[in-house]
């Protein structure tokens, strides 16, 4: 299997905190090129020290799903918590 062509577009919205944790707040969007494409937008916030992932928001469009026959969407919500 390829990975399908496509462009991705990051914007920095600023700083915010999660948990406590000093972090960039980072809008994407996520488009394969050609027929019948995928696409994903959301948010992320990193840690602004190490980069690491402490929160995320998405939206799936058109997913291919060849099990179920077809392309489905998603969307969803996934907090991380750190644990020393």
């Amino acid at each position: 299997n390829q990975i399908p062509a496509g462009t991705c577009k990051y914007t920095l919205l600023g700083e915010d905190k999660v948990n406590g944790i000093d972090a960039l707040k980072i809008k994407f969007s996520i488009k394969e090129t050609g027929s019948d494409p995928a696409s994903s937008d959301g948010t992320v916030w990193l840690g602004k020290s190490d980069g690491a992932l402490l929160k995320m928001s998405t939206k799936w469009s058109n997913v291919p799903v060849p099990t179920q026959g077809g392309n489905i969407n998603i969307t969803g919500d996934i907090s991380l918590t750190l644990v020393s």
